[in-house]
């Protein structure tokens, strides 16, 4: 993710398991020269409902919701079309049917 910011590619980086906030901090952390290239992470939030503290523009309600999940990602991308893009999914491993 940081190679690809610091190679002005666009980031759409979907979250379950920490908020966006601690995600910036961590890639700040290794590389301060980092935070104007920041502007090319959008996040789809999947962690901050379990939380109620929603801050992102792209979030999802709950983390079972995943027809809220596929819109969120098609929008993202698509605001992002004409650009180089990557996206990452961090992690799957929380999709765990045990959340309520």
């Amino acid at each position: 993710m940081i190679e690809c910011l610091k190679n002005e590619v666009n980031v759409v980086y979907i979250n379950l398991d920490a908020s966006p906030e601690d995600i910036r901090n961590r890639v700040l952390k290794q590389d301060l020269k980092m935070s104007k290239n920041l502007k090319k992470l959008t996040f789809i939030d999947g962690y901050s409902w379990l939380l109620n503290e929603v801050n992102e523009n792209y979030h999802i309600s709950h983390i079972s919701n995943l027809n809220d999940l596929s819109v969120k990602i098609f929008n993202s991308v698509n605001k992002n079309i004409e650009n180089r893009l990557i996206l990452i999914f961090d992690s799957i491993s929380s999709k765990s049917p045990n959340y309520s």
